[in-house]
Parts: C-alpha cells; structure tokens; sequence
C-alpha cells in the first residue's frame, strides 16, 4: 500500500529506503531554512492556485499554526528517530529493515497532511471555476513534464534522469560513490522496470478524480472525505501490472540500497554519521526555541 503523496507525480527516489529520509532530513536542514517553512509552504500552494485575500489568510493562519504545532511535536519526534536510526544504520542491514525506515518516514508525511487537510478542505470549498482550472492546468504542466522527463525520450535519458535524481538524494549524506557503489547504480539503473508510461496512466486516473471532487466542493463534508481519499490514496485497486513494476523495482532499490549502506567507506560512514548528528542537534534546538 502506498500513500498517493509519495506516488503522484512518482519519482524512483521515492522508493529508496533511505531517499525518503534525505527528503525528509534536507527539507529542514538548517535553522534558517526550517525558520522559513511558513513562507515556503505557502509559496508551494500559490504554484497551484493564485488564492483571493480571505482565502490566502486562512491559509497563513493555518500555516503559521502548523509551523507552530511541527516546531514543539514533530521536530522532537525527528530527532528521536535520528538518533536510534543512526545506531540501526551501524549495523549490517537488510533490504526489509530499510523498507520499515520507509513506513515509518511515510507516517510523518501522512501526519503533516493530515494536520493539514482541515483547512485546505475550507479554502478549496471555496474554489472560484477559474481556480479550479488553475489546479488542473497546474498538474496537468506535472505529467506533461513528467513525459518529458521519462517517456517521451531515450532510455538513456531515462536511465540517466534516475541515476541523477538518485545521486541528488543521497550524494549529500556520503559524498563521492566508490566505483563499486557507482557500478551498483548503473546496473540498478538499466534493471528496472520501465514503469514509468504505466505511472502517468495513473496520474491521469488520479487526476480525473481530483477532477470529479472538486466539482462536488460545494459539500464540505463530501469535499473532506473525497481530498481525504486522494492525499492518503492506496495502490490496492492500481493497474495490476503497474503494481508487478513498481514491486520489482522496489526490490531492487532496496536491495541496491542494502549493499550500499553495508559497504560505505570509512569516510563516507563519518561524513553520514556527522549529518545525522547535525539533524539531531539541530532538530533540539529548533523544538524549543
């Protein structure tokens, strides 16, 4: 089962065990730029949708609310699963032990959302049609890029833009791969299922739903279960072939992950150690500021 939040617009890095924690871990990285998070949440929602005053302060109210509610609850709760994660990751590890790193990243996203959705029930019940336009277009650009990207290219490219997006995610916690670890790359890169036309079908799927529900918002109650639905939406009911890919994938991607974790060099376990000591140290301090 998969949450629609990791999967729409899907990226391989999204299944890699420990991606998901450089997504997580980057995000709020720094002081500075976890002091931000109110400004870049709302930026992130005006790339969708250009909200009129009324709604666009309901949604720095309710930002600034989360900010609040993630800074005091969540952050102690990031760093608590840093620190054990760091003396799990001491140890040999298994594919199956970093797919369970992946879960419990996942509730933490899904907690956020879930905080979240009250208010975003509130301002999207009150979607002018031309807003709602907006939306569509937006992720309809997604998938259009998406294609660009993934389908409507080369495998080479293809294998490449993963290898790219795979390096991005966990280049800044190791630094340079070894040509054993690169070698591991390259060949988890051309093993893969090419999932990729299979998973814009799906987008396409979600977005006709997204579709249908904004065009019921005028019932809030409706509205919540509906956006309920798509934020926590699960893969049992996708395409059964896309499901075989994306299960054959993430095998891969594990068991990829596996070996590299088991094979760092000395350097490299320091470099990843001293990061993960740093999103500790940080995540305290910004708790109780």
């Amino acid at each position: 089962m998969r949450s629609s939040l990791a999967q729409y617009g899907y990226r391989v890095g999204r299944v890699l065990a420990l991606v998901g924690c450089c997504l997580f871990f980057t995000a709020c990285s720094t002081k500075m730029a976890y002091n931000f998070l109110d400004w870049g949440l709302m930026w992130y929602v005006e790339r969708y949708v250009d909200l009129n005053k009324e709604q666009k302060d309901k949604a720095e109210a309710a930002i600034d609310k989360f900010h609040h509610w993630h800074r005091t609850t969540q952050l102690p709760r990031y760093a608590k699963y840093i620190t054990d994660l760091k003396e799990r990751m001491a140890q040999p590890v298994t594919a199956d032990q970093l797919h369970a790193e992946t879960d419990e990243i996942q509730i933490f996203l899904d907690d956020c959302v879930a905080f979240l959705l009250p208010t975003a029930v509130d301002i999207v019940s009150s979607f002018s049609e031309e807003q709602v336009q907006q939306v569509l277009e937006k992720f309809a650009k997604d998938r259009k890029d998406y294609d660009k990207k993934y389908i409507s290219t080369s495998m080479e490219k293809v294998v490449k833009a993963r290898q790219n997006e795979l390096k991005d995610q966990i280049g800044p916690l190791f630094g340079r791969f070894t040509d054993q670890q690169q070698k591991w790359v390259d060949e988890w890169s051309t093993g893969m299922e090419y999932y990729e036309p299979l998973m814009l079908a799906q987008q396409e799927d979600w977005a006709k739903m997204l579709e249908e529900v904004l065009q019921k918002r005028d019932d809030k109650k409706l509205l919540d279960a509906s956006l309920r639905k798509l934020m926590f939406y699960r893969s049992d009911d996708w395409d059964p072939e896309l499901e075989k890919q994306i299960d054959i994938n993430q095998t891969l991607t594990l068991e990829m992950m596996a070996k590299f974790m088991n094979h760092l060099t000395p350097t490299q376990r320091e470099r990843f150690n001293k990061k993960l000591d740093k999103y500790v140290e940080v995540f305290t301090e910004l708790s109780s500021e």
